[in-house]
């Protein structure tokens, strides 16, 4: 096993496609320089991607994909497991070398897993569970969201009242709606501001994975196979807040995806007003359900649903490793099971792994 090199790139591609498929192999020459090569918070000499060779030929790799994360007062390099492909033929060897590298690690590793049944096979190598993705979703339009779901008839017809009336009687017990003099308005790019709200934000947040301007960029305007919409929040000509979504077409039914969120934790009007802004911004837009993937352990979820997300599944499991440097040890201890960790689908590969992609309309 070792570092990822840049010759090995073709004999990967390969290899991904033997094993989740022509279409997904073709997925990854496109985003591979922009999910690899260019990420911003990328360690000195490149991502930490690993090969599993075969007299000197790739036969296994473990994607790694470069994070930053804020743990109180410190910042900690995260490498986050994505992709995973085994040779056939050395599959089992080899899926136990993968899975054991987080004990040689010299960072900490995280990774998701669809599946709590998938989940077990990290922990089974001294993996820990820090916590479940959660999909918050409000239905924007009942009878097409039903009628999509149902096939029409008489399912829609009933079903449609009920659902909104539902969410009209939460969001009507929810939190009142607060006018301050603000703006909400779309941005094109990120700019010097998006890390003064980095830095006057992120003290109140014990756990986080970084959101300064370098990563909103890469992540949402270099990406090349997504189109995000960006709406801030301004009071008196500063930036408070944002909110970014996309929008997925699929026959009959249309979705939207809140793919990430930041404000002040304490600023209520400001997630009121994002929460608002893009709600408004997607029924304009045409979109039947809007969904929030997000960490369980972020309190939010509590008011999405006095505004209506009234369903909700688990999305995810986030396992993880402190590697083997003892200045991270201790780290185990606040990520373990996590109260206090805050994560969108901004922070996983959800939006461009295998099953994400696969799973996506069925959300």
């Amino acid at each position: 096993m070792r570092r990822f090199r840049p010759a090995d790139q073709p004999a990967l591609i390969a290899l991904l496609g033997d094993v989740w498929g022509e279409d997904f192999a073709r997925l990854m020459e496109r985003i591979w320089s922009w999910k690899y090569d260019r990420n911003p918070h990328n360690p000195p000499g490149g991502h930490n991607s690993m090969v599993l060779t075969w007299a000197e030929e790739p036969v296994g790799f473990l994607g790694m994909m470069s994070a930053n994360l804020k743990v109180a007062d410190q910042v900690v390099p995260l490498a986050w497991g994505s992709e995973l492909a085994v040779h056939p033929r050395h599959r089992g060897e080899g899926y136990r070398v993968i899975v054991n590298i987080g004990t040689d690690a010299e960072k900490l590793i995280a990774g998701t897993a669809r599946t709590r049944d998938l989940a077990g096979l990290p922990l089974g190598f001294g993996a820990f569970d820090i916590t479940r993705m959660i999909s918050h979703k409000l239905i924007l339009r009942p009878r097409r969201f039903l009628a999509a779901k149902a096939g029409g008839g008489w399912a829609a017809a009933l079903g449609a009242p009920l659902v909104g009336w539902a969410v009209a009687l939460a969001q009507k017990l929810g939190p009142g709606r607060r006018t301050p003099a603000v703006e909400l308005e779309e941005v094109e790019d990120f700019g010097p501001e998006f890390d003064i709200l980095w830095e006057n934000v992120a003290p109140g947040y014990p756990l986080i994975p970084v959101r300064d301007r370098a990563f909103l960029q890469w992540r949402f305007r270099e990406c090349p196979i997504r189109d995000h919409t960006v709406l801030a929040v301004r009071r008196l000509g500063v930036l408070h807040g944002y909110v970014v979504y996309r929008l997925e077409g699929e026959p009959g039914l249309r979705r939207a995806y809140i793919v990430d969120m930041l404000a002040g934790r304490d600023d209520a009007a400001t997630w009121d007003l994002l929460l608002g802004g893009v709600e408004a911004h997607c029924r304009a837009a045409g979109a039947d359900i809007l969904t929030f993937t997000m960490s369980a352990s972020w309190d939010l979820g509590t008011s999405l649903r006095r505004r209506g997300y009234l369903f909700r599944s688990p999305r995810a499991w986030i396992t993880g490793h402190t590697g083997c440097k003892p200045e991270y040890a201790h780290l185990r201890e606040g990520l373990e099971h996590s109260t206090g960790l805050v994560m969108t689908r901004a922070d996983t590969d959800l939006d461009f792994n295998y099953w994400g992609l696969r799973d996506e309309g069925r959300e």
